[in-house]
């Protein structure tokens, strides 16, 4: 995966956040799991250990995937990148993990379908797709060996894009960058990591895709508005929790000291979302050694532990993967491995239910996030198979 990734950056039809997992051999109904625990089946009924639990949700079937062929690839998006109305397949190729020469865009074609790939021809190693430039047409930001690449799509030309600007970044030993709104204007602003430090860079009024460097922020930070108060927030994963340091509303742009939510998370990844009524406030799914943890805000910025949790929804790895929509009924799920725990109506319930020995087999392995590329109000899983060390040679998907 590259690196872990707590931010959830949603575009319309888009649910989820990319990231890569160990993968698992399919298993039937009952099957027994890496940590001795038995699965649930496709038809939501768990093993033969437990009593059955009555669904409170619509249980999603996905079809079986098309594949679109792509060459040692780290990541996935799905983004309207031509402003046809359409959602594409974006992907990263190389001739290596490390040497990552073009992005691959597969055009939507209508009904969840996909054309030929086209290139980018941009040598980056990760990228974020947004409108930076608050123009209604989505862009490019991408990490670059010492840069920054931010790269426009022409509003007057859809598809085709403006000369590359750069923010150049010399002795830099690696690059990573991130996008959200920090100082309160309208203009997207930058983290930009390079190897062991941090700098936030601010949107440069009336001078679209350009940055100006702004403060130092805590390395290995990432950038999520977790209070829901329009202002992105610092969240750095840590083994013993998550460190969150706020964005202050009374002076946008500065944080303020750091707090920790959770226990020790065993190196875990934290993601945030939607899982007990409080939005546009986020809840932290936060895994551990044994369990995963969930907390939720009823009161701004405070944190308490989510009742009826932990639970464990993993195979072999207990981890989230992401937080999103699965079934689309409109409440966001957890989801990890190919397992899935579903919330009910009553916000902060889940099916099925909490416990070590029953979860939800969606039966798709490698997903990296779920999409609605058919436009049919359900989501659709978007995985990378084919695996070929830490890269992939497939993007798959399997429309429900």
């Amino acid at each position: 995966m590259s690196s872990c990734r707590l931010v959830f950056a949603c575009i319309p039809a888009l649910i989820g956040c990319e990231q890569i997992l160990g993968l698992s051999e399919p298993r039937g109904e009952g099957a027994e799991l890496a940590d001795g625990s038995t699965s649930t089946g496709m038809d939501g009924k768990p093993g033969d250990d437990s009593s059955p639990q009555q669904a409170c949700v619509q249980l999603p079937v996905f079809q079986a995937g098309t594949k679109y062929s792509v060459a040692n690839a780290t990541e996935v998006h799905v983004a309207d990148i031509d402003h046809d109305g359409l959602l594409d397949l974006v992907a990263n190729t190389g001739t290596s993990s490390s040497s990552n020469t073009s992005w691959l865009a597969f055009p939507g074609t209508g009904a969840g379908q996909f054309g030929s790939a086209r290139p980018f021809g941009i040598g980056i190693t990760h990228m974020v797709i947004v409108d930076v430039d608050n123009d209604g047409f989505n862009d490019v930001v991408g990490a670059a060996p010492q840069a920054v690449i931010v790269r426009r799509q022409s509003s007057a030309q859809p598809g085709s894009s403006l000369p590359d600007q750069t923010i150049s970044l010399p002795g830099a030993t690696s690059v990573d960058v991130e996008v959200g709104r920090v100082n309160g204007d309208t203009l997207p602003d930058l983290l930009v990591h390079t190897g062991g430090a941090a700098t936030v860079y601010f949107g440069r009024a009336g001078a679209p895709g350009e940055f100006d460097p702004g403060p130092a922020a805590e390395a290995f930070a990432h950038l999520v508005d977790i209070d829901g108060d329009g202002l992105a927030d610092l969240a750095t994963q840590t083994l013993s929790g998550v460190r969150i340091s706020f964005n202050r509303a009374t002076a946008p742009g500065v944080f303020d000291a750091p707090t920790t939510i959770g226990p020790d998370s065993n190196g875990g990844l934290g993601i945030f979302g939607h899982l007990d009524g409080n939005a546009p406030r986020m809840d932290l799914s936060l895994p551990t050694a044994t369990d995963t943890r969930v907390y939720t805000q009823a009161t701004p910025r405070i944190f308490t532990e989510m009742a009826g949790t932990p639970f464990n929804i993993g195979g072999s790895a207990i981890y989230p993967a992401l937080i999103a929509d699965i079934n689309g009924d409109g409440r966001d799920d957890v989801f990890a491995d190919r397992f899935a725990a579903f919330q009910c109506p009553t916000p902060g319930t889940f099916y099925p239910a909490a416990g070590p020995t029953q979860r939800f087999d969606i039966g798709r392995p490698g997903v990296r996030l779920f999409a609605d590329v058919d436009n049919n109000g359900k989501p659709d899983a978007i995985a990378l198979t084919g695996q070929n060390g830490m890269t992939f040679n497939f993007i798959e998907v399997s429309l429900q």
